[in-house]
């Protein structure tokens, strides 16, 4: 058990009821977005849209979470919660998303590290701006579930620029084979002219010479 106080019943609230609380969580902070629920796993736990000014939850994840951590799903949602409101906060949020779009395609090393430390800075700035909404007997709860997701964008941020630069390459061969298959195709087109040429020549020659 992370703390003592906690207690968890599986399956006491309906994933309905729980979208409501945390709608209801928003409203009384007077916080300008909507709780929406999203399938299974669609976005992980949560994610939040800015476009729509959106916190889409699975509170699928989010129980089978709450289980795992032996806490009360309303308090593993706060924890949610306040990271995501932690992104609409972020200052720095824009910034950071329109310099990750600036990165050039064709990226080595140097910018695989400034993609990560841009994300990381992020995810840092939703962790330390959700702070104020986690009440102090969740605190601890609230630095494992940031470090723990830390590491997840670092997997996976890894593995995207892995399939990103996989696919990159194999973009470049099928392209290189296309070309390489339009200029088979003259060679072949130019040896059969010559052939023809050389046919005609043969056979204008002598009408009963070998054919």
């Amino acid at each position: 058990m992370l703390y003592e106080t906690a207690k968890y019943h599986k399956g006491s609230e309906s994933m309905k009821e729980l979208i409501e609380k945390a709608q209801e969580f928003l409203e009384t902070n007077n916080i300008s977005l909507t709780v929406m629920e999203s399938g299974e796993y669609d976005y992980g736990l949560a994610h939040y849209n800015p476009v729509n000014k959106t916190i889409v939850l699975s509170i699928k994840a989010i129980k089978d979470k709450a289980e795992q951590w032996n806490i009360s799903p309303d308090d593993y949602i706060l924890l949610v919660m306040a990271h995501e409101i932690g992104h609409y906060y972020d200052t720095e949020g824009e910034i950071i998303n329109n310099s990750l779009e600036q990165i050039s395609d064709e990226f080595g090393l140097e910018e695989e590290e400034k993609i990560w430390r841009l994300i990381k800075q992020r995810e840092l700035n939703a962790w330390e701006n959700g702070m104020r909404y986690i009440p102090s007997h969740l605190e601890n709860d609230y630095k494992i579930m940031n470090l723990i997701n830390l590491e997840y964008r670092y997997c996976s941020t890894k593995i995207s620029l892995m399939a990103a630069k996989h696919n990159k390459e194999k973009i470049k061969l099928t392209e290189k084979l296309a070309e390489l298959s339009r200029e088979l195709k003259t060679v072949r087109t130019k040896n059969i002219e010559l052939m023809e040429e050389n046919f005609n020549l043969r056979f204008g020659k002598d009408e009963f010479s070998e054919i």
